[in-house]
């Protein structure tokens, strides 16, 4: 683009001055990744008026490309997974850690929106550290009729499952105990608790 062709003056006479601001800022963008060196001495402007004027004042500075923007924010942590309340119901109510027996049996009964059938055993524990017994040669373990039962007789379905006697005896001692289940039904955590009676009694 040609320049303009009005007269180049190094200054305004009052008539421009009461026309035009007094402050005149110029910007340079330097698109070059490196800092890049801006001489002023020679740098004049123009007005809409085609004259051309000098910057009145010369500054000789570096000027650095502007930091990068900052990072967008962190998004804020999820919320925990929804814990699902079931009711536990620990069979013994009174363990001795003297007598026999092989088996300590579980009722885990869940809100009427979850079908007790849909629990997962797999991830079903005992004070997050005992599995229940799964092995397939029980009924109790593979029959649906055996471990679907509503032992406290309220209407509502009860999952069923069995732990090992002697590893619930090892996380015991006597007094009372609270003995809490956790597992997953439909991938949804589930949490319950029951508290029982521990003695030592007997040969």
């Amino acid at each position: 683009t040609s320049p303009p062709t009005g007269p180049r003056t190094a200054g305004m006479d009052d008539a421009h001055l009461a026309t035009y601001p007094k402050l005149v800022t110029l910007e340079f963008t330097c698109l070059s990744d490196q800092p890049a060196l801006i001489d002023l001495i020679d740098v004049e402007y123009v007005t809409v008026d085609g004259l051309w004027h000098q910057v009145d004042e010369v500054i000789d500075g570096r000027y650095h490309m502007p930091p990068p923007p900052a990072p967008p924010p962190v998004p804020p942590p999820a919320p925990p997974p929804e814990i699902v309340p079931a009711a536990v119901d620990v069979d013994p109510d009174t363990l001795n850690l003297r007598s026999g027996g092989k088996l300590v049996t579980c009722y885990i009964e869940l809100s009427e929106e979850y079908n007790p059938e849909h629990i997962d055993a797999t991830t079903i524990l005992l004070n997050e550290t005992i599995s229940p017994v799964l092995d397939p040669r029980y009924d109790f373990v593979t029959n649906s009729s055996e471990y679907l039962v509503d032992h406290n007789e309220d209407g509502i379905l009860e999952r069923m499952v069995k732990f090992d006697r002697a590893e619930v005896m090892a996380l015991l001692s006597v007094g009372e105990a609270t003995l809490t289940i956790t597992g997953k039904v439909n991938d949804t955590t589930f949490e319950g608790s029951d508290t029982i009676r521990v003695i030592s009694k007997g040969k």
